[in-house]
Formats: structure tokens, C-alpha cells, sequence
């Protein structure tokens, strides 16, 4: 069955990756239309990509719907497959549907976009077109495809769930080696991600200043980088905590299967906010193919997807003393940590796996 997806971003953004691990793992594999270069950065050159714009703007919306209708009438797919409740998607399936009466429109649900914008606090019509698009994305597609399932519980009406599809994020697993750990002196805990926002990291900063009167040895690497970094920083040093910190910046994607292996504890405090309550954060997924004790926050899906908190340690968010708990039990506690971390890798390759996700997505096609 031949698949076009859209996509409304570049492929550094997180929900074209989805798109395009899931396209290149099909059979046949799927091609994605999408803007070439946007605000997350520039695409590699792929067969899977067909790109409408140079750069993304609102003011060539005209010209990226006549290209991808172009391409959509060339390829006469079965099924459109669209992310985002979004006129750089929603646009364009809708129109060619309407001219191919036969061809399937699938909504991919990735996060539920209108709450993420409140928790960016955009502007209000914003918030409103997406909120609005939406809600006509779910009502007029053959297929809704979720990612977490507080968003079917608590955003798609019950009248169509029979529509809906739940389908995670994931991970490619070839590409993480787990590797005996050989541990020194040295106690490593690491944070990968954006320094976007901080207020989620702040609890982790405290959190490391209690386990170290009990752990001498304890380090923490914070990997990225963002316009949060020096405010981050300050805050570490102002709690007298800078020798316990190491911030590396940023790090290429394509090196964190190296990188991950190198800590003791992987840490994942998500913030207890509308929007991230609704995602499928892909860090926990490779964090889980790292196979590496993880401590993460009670956020939406984190337990469950964490085999309901079996393979990893699940905490309150905002706890700073439960994650300095964790940790000091993670330290004195190896072999049971270790069971943790092997669980987690297993539930990545049997169930979060590219390979697994995108074999499920065509038996929801046909």
C-alpha cells in the first residue's frame, strides 16, 4: 500500500524524525513531504524526504499546498498520513482527499499541540487555530493515530475511539550497544536535553545536593544547550553546587548512543505541565535502549511505558528529595538497578523499536 505522510517541520524536528523512522521502516517505504529548512534546522538530503519549500514560511503556505498536492497527485497514494494539527498538513490532505474521494486520511497525534502552546504561553490565536484544527483533524480523518493515551482518554471524544490507533514513540535499538559498566570513583548521573526551559532541572539541581552528603563522588553532566543554559548555571552556583555539575552543551544526536552508556543514572524529570503530560518524549525511549538505570518523573505515560515503573524509578515530580533518594538507592543497590536497566532495554527492542512500531502502523493501514 503506498503511504505519503506530512510533515509541517524539517527533519531536525522531533515529530518528522517519528515520521520518517516509522516511513523508511515500511514496506514499501514511505515518502514525507515537508518543508526542506525551518527554525529546528536544515534536512539531510533522503529519498524518503520530497521537499516543497527552501525555508519554511507562513507566506509560501500557497505555494507548499500547490507543491504538495503536485507531489500527491504524482504518487496517487492509498493513504495520506499527516502529523499536527497544522495548515502545513491538514491543508494539503484535506484538499487531495476531497479531489480522491478512494484515498484514506490518517491524523498522527503525536502530542496534543494546543497544550503544548499554552505551556509556551503563545499567543492566544494560536492556541485557537490549533485547538481548532484539531478538533477537525480527528472529526474528518479515516484514522486518528495517538502517541500517549492520556490523549484519547482525555481529548478525543469517546465517539471516535473506534477510529484510533495508539502508536508510541521509539527508538532505534541497533544502534545502542549495552556495555558492561565499569565504575570507578566516580558516581555519573546525566540529563540530556534542551535548556529551553529549566523549571523541570531545578528540582534535579537540589536533588543533587542532598545525595552528595552521601555520595562524595557524585557527578552530574547536563547534555545541551539553550538560551536557559547560563540562568541554569547561575542557579548552580548560587546554591554553592558548581563543582558537582558538568555542562557539556550540546552533543550531535547520532553520538548519544556512545554518550548514554558512560553515566550510572539517566535522569528524566519531566515538569507536571498540561502539554507534557500529553507527549511521548523519544528520551525515555533511548534512555531505555541505553541500558542504564533511569529515574524519571511521574508525568502522563513515563510509568506505564517504564513497564508501570519496573524498569526504571519512577518519582513525584518536583521531588527533589525523592530523586536524591533514588539515586543514593541506585548507588548502594547495583544488582537490582541493573535488573531495572535490562527490563528497560527488553521493553525497547520487543515493543518501542522502529521496527516493531512501524510493522504495527501497516497491519493498522491494511
Amino acid at each position: 500500500m503506498k503511504v505519503i505522510m506530512l510533515s509541517p517541520f524539517s527533519s531536525k524536528g522531533a515529530t518528522t524524525r517519528r515520521l520518517y523512522e516509522l516511513a523508511r521502516n515500511m514496506e514499501p517505504a514511505a515518502r514525507v513531504i515537508l518543508p526542506k529548512r525551518d527554525k529546528y534546522g536544515c534536512s539531510e538530503e533522503d529519498r524518503t524526504f520530497l521537499f516543497t519549500l527552501e525555508n519554511k514560511s507562513f507566506l509560501l503556505l500557497p505555494l507548499h499546498i500547490h507543491r504538495a498536492l503536485g507531489y500527491l497527485f504524482r504518487e496517487k497514494p492509498k493513504v495520506v498520513y499527516f502529523a499536527k494539527p497544522h495548515l502545513f498538513t491538514f491543508l494539503p490532505a484535506l484538499i487531495y482527499r476531497m479531489l480522491r474521494p478512494g484515498c484514506s486520511l490518517f491524523f498522527d497525534c503525536d502530542e496534543w499541540d494546543p497544550a503544548t502552546l499554552r505551556d509556551n504561553r503563545e499567543a492566544f490565536y494560536k492556541i485557537w487555530l490549533t485547538d481548532f484544527l484539531a478538533y477537525f483533524s480527528i472529526r474528518l480523518s479515516d484514522k486518528v493515530v495517538y502517541s500517549n493515551t492520556w490523549i484519547k482518554e482525555e481529548k478525543i471524544p469517546e465517539r471516535y475511539w473506534e477510529k484510533c490507533f495508539y502508536l508510541s514513540n521509539g527508538v532505534n535499538t541497533g544502534e545502542f550497544k549495552v556495555r558492561e559498566h565499569k565504575r570507578g570513583n566516580e558516581f555519573s548521573l546525566m540529563f540530556v536535553g534542551l535548556l529551553h526551559k529549566i523549571e523541570h532541572i531545578l528540582p534535579l539541581v537540589d536533588a543533587v545536593g542532598i545525595a552528595s552528603k552521601q555520595i562524595p563522588q557524585l557527578k552530574c553532566r547536563i547534555v545541551g544547550d539553550g538560551p536557559k543554559r547560563e540562568e541554569l548555571e547561575r542557579v548552580v552556583a548560587s546554591k554553592g553546587l558548581r563543582k558537582l555539575f558538568i555542562f557539556t552543551g550540546s552533543v550531535p544526536h547520532e553520538e548519544l548512543p556512545e554518550l548514554l552508556p558512560t553515566a550510572d543514572v539517566l535522569l528524566a524529570p519531566f515538569s507536571n505541565l498540561e502539554g507534557v503530560r500529553y507527549q511521548s518524549n523519544v528520551k525515555i525511549f533511548e534512555y531505555m535502549a541505553a541500558g542504564i538505570p533511569i529515574v524519571a518523573t511521574d508525568v502522563g505515560d513515563v510509568k506505564r511505558v517504564l513497564g508501570n515503573g519496573k524498569a526504571g524509578y519512577v518519582v513525584p515530580p518536583g521531588n527533589s528529595e525523592a530523586i536524591a533518594d533514588v539515586t543514593v538507592h541506585i548507588r548502594r543497590n547495583p544488582k537490582e538497578s541493573a535488573r531495572r536497566a535490562a527490563l528497560a532495554r527488553k521493553l525497547a527492542a520487543e515493543m518501542f523499536d522502529w521496527k516493531v512500531l512501524a510493522s504495527k502502523l501497516e497491519g493498522f493501514l491494511s
